[in-house]
């Protein structure tokens, strides 16, 4: 059975690559179904892991015989972005983003074969799990340039929007610990941003982690990484690394954050002139 787990840096496009592996053949992917402080509650590590892929194999059997599986949705789909934005009253310029997803079974209206691919993605719960994860499913992680993610981690209804990440906290009590001693969020989410990375390098090979910009490059193909087959994957995507909305005292503030817990061992994915160069870009909007 072709069971993978994806994860990834939140807000690095994961839900994107959700949306487009559903438009692959014989592949379903879901969006967060485990909601981890009830489907895990009073698990170790271990144990979650085996649930975990209990989980995969009761979706693989509902799916086969009933094609339903629970999911986080919007209106019984899939969208690329979990987050909408949306404007307060008349006034246009108050942005106010908001998670309008649901959770729970959804139709899959494909024809799939027995051995369908089936994608789970859940980028904080797999990434504290991946050290042991990788070895019982095979797992892949999407990334995306610091700046972006930092950006959009202070402007979305989330934990991690506070930076905290309670179940990475849950499993990785170093994290935990490191949180706590530190008042400021920008900090708190710069200690995150480095442990995801971290995490990254030290478990997986780099084949296996995919970064955001080269998906949009590529209109989606790089995905053929994951083993699907993407020749008809038709879609056009547009880069979001430089969304004006953004705070320019913000984004310096973000970037001094970034030169604290960036981490020179990160420059494979991006280097710190091209992070620069975002930055450049967005104050000058």
């Amino acid at each position: 059975m072709k069971n993978i787990a994806l994860t990834g840096v939140p807000r690095s496009g994961t839900t994107l690559v959700v949306n487009l592996l559903n438009q692959v053949e014989n592949v379903i992917a879901l969006h967060e179904p485990i909601i981890a402080y009830r489907y895990l509650k009073g698990l170790d590590r271990y144990e979650s892991i085996e649930k975990i892929i209990q989980f995969f194999n009761d979706s693989r059997i509902s799916l086969l015989n009933r094609k339903l599986a629970v999911t986080k949705h919007r209106n019984g789909l899939i969208p690329d972005n979990s987050i909408t934005d949306e404007y307060s009253g008349e006034n246009v310029k108050e942005l106010c983003r908001k998670d309008r997803m649901e959770h729970g079974e959804i139709q899959f209206n494909k024809q799939l074969s027995e051995s369908f691919d089936l994608f789970i993605k859940d980028p904080t719960l797999f990434t504290a799990l991946l050290p042991d994860l990788k070895e019982r499913i095979p797992t892949f992680a999407i990334i995306r340039n610091p700046v972006s993610v930092l950006l959009s981690w202070n402007s979305v209804p989330f934990k991690i929007s506070t930076g905290r990440i309670p179940p990475a906290e849950k499993y990785d009590k170093n994290l935990f610990n490191k949180l706590n001693q530190e008042n400021s969020t920008l900090e708190r989410q710069g200690i995150i941003m480095n442990w995801y990375f971290t995490n990254y390098l030290e478990n997986l090979e780099t084949t296996k982690i995919i970064k955001y910009e080269d998906i949009i490059l590529t209109n989606g193909q790089v995905l053929r990484k994951l083993g699907i087959d993407t020749r008809n994957l038709i879609v056009n995507l547009s880069d979001k690394n430089t969304n004006p909305i953004y705070d320019k005292q913000l984004v310096e503030s973000i970037i001094t954050v970034i030169r604290k817990y960036y981490s020179q061992e990160f420059e494979q994915f991006y280097s710190f002139d091209y992070l620069l160069d975002i930055r450049n870009r967005l104050l000058s909007e």
